[in-house]
């Protein structure tokens, strides 16, 4: 993870403080991740995790990781909208997704994109993320090396069981908003 604005060029520069806090952003994004991908986060232990662990001036370097969320199997519209919460950018921002497996590399994608490849999201997730970030429907990503890359669109209809999928969803993601 990359810090923004003059931080990076001090890091550059080796000025220890800046590395310190580096170290602690990564640690507190490793922390993140390791609740996300093992399924142990809540509402509660988000908020909880972000009080109590993210100094004010890291929370959005530490919550730009906002798609690893839209991963978790125990992911809910609450817990969408408390991170939202303290970072409203993060819908918006094309990530990098790591799901955790080595022999795949991690790709920068909305989301949207990482939802809509979790059986486990509800519909009103998507139609959530959907209405604060539309032009997420354009954005074409490549979710890892297997599959091609494609729109939110594509990997709803690969990831998702027939027997799961809501019509009235699909048809909303292939109205796909004009540019400009």
């Amino acid at each position: 993870m990359m810090m923004e604005g003059s931080s990076i060029s001090s890091m550059e520069a080796g000025n220890s403080e800046d590395l310190e806090e580096y170290e602690v952003i990564e640690n507190l994004v490793n922390k993140l991740r390791t609740y996300c991908i093992n399924g142990d986060i809540s509402v509660v232990v988000l908020r909880t995790f972000i009080k109590d662990n993210i100094p004010p001036k890291f929370t959005k370097d530490v919550l730009r990781e906002v798609s690893m969320l839209c991963d978790n199997k125990n992911i809910s519209l609450d817990i969408v909208k408390c991170l939202l919460e303290y970072y409203p950018e993060g819908i918006s921002i094309s990530d990098c997704y790591d799901d955790g497996d080595l022999e795949r590399d991690a790709y920068y994608v909305y989301p949207l994109h990482v939802a809509c490849k979790n059986k486990h999201c509800s519909s009103d997730i998507f139609n959530f993320l959907i209405e604060r970030h539309p032009a997420a429907l354009r954005h074409i990503s490549k979710m890892d090396q297997h599959h091609d890359s494609g729109p939110p669109l594509h990997f709803y209809l690969y990831y998702r069981p027939f027997s799961n999928m809501d019509f009235e969803l699909v048809s909303k993601m292939r109205q796909i908003p004009k540019l400009g």
